[in-house]
């Protein structure tokens, strides 16, 4: 996935923006996502994939 845009408006009229990006990848194992909105909040996630190692 490349990212992903959210435009919406509130009661006021206020646009509102979301810009998200999920699997943006660190290494092999690591991957991050990111995520920030025109209301000032944005979050930031770390993840790991490990390996399957059953046979």
């Amino acid at each position: 996935m490349l990212g992903r845009a959210e435009f919406r408006t509130d009661f006021t009229g206020q646009l509102r923006l979301q810009l998200e990006r999920r699997d943006l990848p660190l290494s092999n194992t690591f991957f991050m996502d990111l995520r920030a909105n025109t209301e000032k909040g944005y979050s930031m996630g770390v993840r790991y994939m490990g390996a399957n190692t059953s046979r």
